[in-house]
């Protein structure tokens, strides 16, 4: 199918791993797909090799020192669109909040169209894998990092003079509306409805504030 997927992970260690593997595997079961092999590189086969038997998959494992040409190959393809998605945007670096959804975000629309190396030359990998159409108002009208306000009306009363959107960063859209990043609190928020605007300077300064306050806190933040 070529589809693609990425999941957060807090190490390299092997419960994160493991969880990751599960999450994937689940994703395609769900959907009535079974996996049945699985190529990875050699530093992986130590925890593979003892999953075997329970995911009931045939591992693959490169040489020592070498890579799955594939898997490689894909890295390569999604960082590019990635690092070309983050030098458009007007920010010095991102919150690891946001650029955590960035990584999800770019290689989640990989499958939006039709791979020239999957089974189909009409239908693309999410089309297959999930059954789900593309809609623009849902999943086209906001790029990701573009300036929103968020509208909030239905958290507070509607007799005060308290204001009813929330100006954020837009990251992506998920079944329940639309995922954005509360300027004024780094939180990720989920809201139903969503004004794009554009980027006004004050924004700006607050992200690469924010970027640079982990920085200095000693998290790993990607600069330009």
């Amino acid at each position: 199918l070529y589809y693609r997927t990425a999941i957060p992970m807090k190490d390299r260690k092997a419960p994160e791993l493991c969880a990751a593997i599960d999450k994937t595997l689940c994703l395609c079961n769900g959907h009535g797909f079974i996996i049945s092999d699985i190529h990875a590189d050699n530093e992986f086969r130590p925890l593979l090799e003892n999953l075997q038997d329970e995911m009931e998959c045939k591992m693959h494992f490169c040489a020592a020192g070498e890579h799955i040409p594939q898997a490689k190959r894909n890295n390569q393809f999604l960082k590019e669109r990635i690092r070309c998605t983050f030098q458009r945007l007007p920010f010095k670096a991102l919150p690891i909040k946001v650029m955590k959804c960035l990584v999800m975000e770019i290689t989640r629309k990989t499958n939006y169209f039709p791979n020239k190396h999957s089974i189909s030359k009409h239908f693309s990998p999410r089309q297959m894998l999930l059954r789900e159409n593309i809609d623009y108002e849902g999943h086209c009208r906001c790029h990701f990092g573009q300036c929103v306000q968020a509208h909030d009306d239905n958290q507070h009363p509607r007799n005060t003079q308290q204001s009813r959107t929330i100006s954020a960063l837009y990251l992506r859209p998920v079944e329940s509306g639309h995922e954005v990043h509360n300027i004024a609190t780094d939180e990720i928020i989920t809201r139903v409805k969503v004004t794009p605007l554009p980027i006004p300077q004050h924004v700006i300064d607050t992200i690469n504030r924010i970027a640079a306050n982990q920085k200095q806190a000693g998290l790993n933040i990607q600069a330009k």
